[in-house]
């Protein structure tokens, strides 16, 4: 009955492409991409810094030579690739409401791409970084919290969408200077009241992490709230140099 129901459903309303709305009937596909989206979507094969994800022959723990020097909050990111492409194409449609469907495809994509690493973490909570509500009423949705809560899911971690506050509108990130976006966000998050995280693993979850301001603002709210480490998933990693 489920097959029939399936194939019911798939006539009324064919599947399509979450990318490219190529008709999926035939090729049944995982996740809602078709072959060569997902091949594209999954193509990154570049060797990657484990402390800040910025492409690198060399790194350590410690980080590689773009961010070595940097006092990040955070130990570690991973990512599905560069903004660029196909994934910028994603990431930039995950901004709307009705692509809740692609922001949830993307989870999973990330998940089964760094499982195995994201699960060595040991993260027990995982926080999406927030948006200001007046933002977020205009937009209709804040696509880290969808991302955190189905990477909370497939971790079984707990979700804490609510744990940090943005306090004030910052100007967008990619409108401005990388020199400047540290300053942009700096004190523009705080811990909500209620929450006590001492001595819990965070995950903190964004779309694109770019000179890292925006995650080590977050990861440092929650360090000094006892938080005993922070390690941070982006679906996109894009050029810029670790703050």
């Amino acid at each position: 009955m489920a097959g029939l129901w399936r194939s019911l459903g798939d006539l009324l309303y064919p599947p399509r492409c979450l990318m490219c709305e190529a008709d999926l009937r035939l090729l049944r596909p995982d996740l809602l991409f078709c072959p060569g989206c997902r091949d594209e979507l999954e193509s990154d094969a570049e060797s990657r810094c484990q402390r800040c994800a910025t492409r690198t022959n060399w790194s350590t723990s410690q980080g590689c030579a773009a961010c070595s020097g940097s006092r990040l909050a955070f130990a570690g990111v991973v990512t599905l690739g560069d903004y660029q492409g196909l994934l910028r194409d994603a990431v930039l449609k995950m901004k709307y409401a009705q692509e809740e469907p692609l922001t949830l495809a993307m989870a999973e994509l990330l998940w089964r791409t760094h499982a195995e690493q994201i699960v060595g973490w040991k993260c027990d909570l995982v926080v999406p970084v927030p948006m200001h509500w007046w933002r977020r009423l205009r937009r209709g949705t804040n696509n880290p919290d969808l991302l955190a809560g189905r990477l909370a899911r497939r971790l079984g971690a707990t979700c804490l969408p609510g744990a940090v506050r943005r306090r004030r509108a910052t100007r967008p990130q990619s409108s401005i200077p990388a020199d400047q976006r540290s300053r942009n966000v700096r004190g523009a998050f705080r811990l909500a009241a209620g929450y006590e995280l001492t001595g819990a693993r965070a995950l903190v979850v964004d779309d694109v992490l770019t000179t890292g301001a925006t995650c080590n603002e977050v990861a440092r709210v929650l360090r000094a709230a006892g938080v005993a480490s922070v390690h941070v998933a982006v679906v996109a990693r894009a050029h810029g140099q670790p703050k």
